[in-house]
């Protein structure tokens, strides 16, 4: 129950509410032609925003409810596939795996899992029937630590047996993916447990915590780390 002794609410209209959100109602259709979404039934690894739709990640999954409407997971006709409807995908392929997470980037957004990178997009905008999910690139990464965006950089953490390296990947044309390590001089500097990271974009700063009890705080200029 929520105790506004506990934390603060802000309170923008007249009233605060919060609690489990009410599925929009099967509108057209039986079971068998317009089903439940992929989701249901699979652990939710990773919820994101994108073009006015709510994303659902679950293991291969990648679920987007109705075009302004979060709570509609269903199709508006048994017999049209319209632009707004919900979109529902399956990553297959060599690259196949449970996502983890997802971010935007560079006015994109990109899925995690443990092989790399996916894209998802829509030309010229995303629909069922536009979408796409590429495989952007190959980038190592702990998948229970989600990546961090500062400007047109995002962090990802890798561990290892030594410790966390950390990866600096930027995206160019044609989406080349471009990897530097940030603390290649020091790969063991960080103790591999990590459980969470935080990007300070005005000052390009980057917070990890690992194994619980231990806080790192790095920051780079032009001339490097300090």
């Amino acid at each position: 129950m929520l105790d506004g002794d506990q934390f603060e609410i802000g309170v923008a209209g007249d009233y605060f509410g919060f609690g489990p959100g009410t599925w929009g109602d099967r509108e057209a259709g039986s079971l068998d032609i317009v089903p439940f979404p992929s989701f249901v039934g699979y652990p939710i690894t990773g919820l994101f925003l994108h073009e006015g739709r709510v994303g659902i990640l679950a293991r291969t999954h990648v679920v987007l409810s109705r075009s302004a409407d979060y709570y509609q997971w269903f199709r508006q006709s048994a017999r049209v596939l319209l632009d707004d409807d919900p979109v529902d995908i399956t990553v297959a392929g060599p690259y196949a795996g449970a996502f983890a997470s997802a971010f935007s980037w560079s006015e994109r957004t990109f899925l995690v899992n443990e092989y790399g990178i996916f894209l998802l997009q829509g030309d010229p905008f995303l629909s069922p029937r536009t979408v796409a999910l590429p495989f952007a690139g190959r980038v190592a990464s702990t998948t229970s630590v989600k990546p961090q965006v500062a400007g047109d950089i995002a962090f990802f953490l890798n561990e290892t047996p030594k410790g966390v390296q950390i990866n600096a990947i930027s995206v160019g044309e044609n989406l080349q993916i471009r990897t530097v390590s940030m603390n290649r001089h020091c790969p063991t500097y960080i103790t591999s447990g990590s459980s969470y990271a935080m990007a300070v974009d005005a000052d390009f700063k980057l917070l990890v915590v690992s194994n619980g009890t231990e806080l790192y705080f790095m920051r780079w200029t032009d001339d490097g780390m300090v």
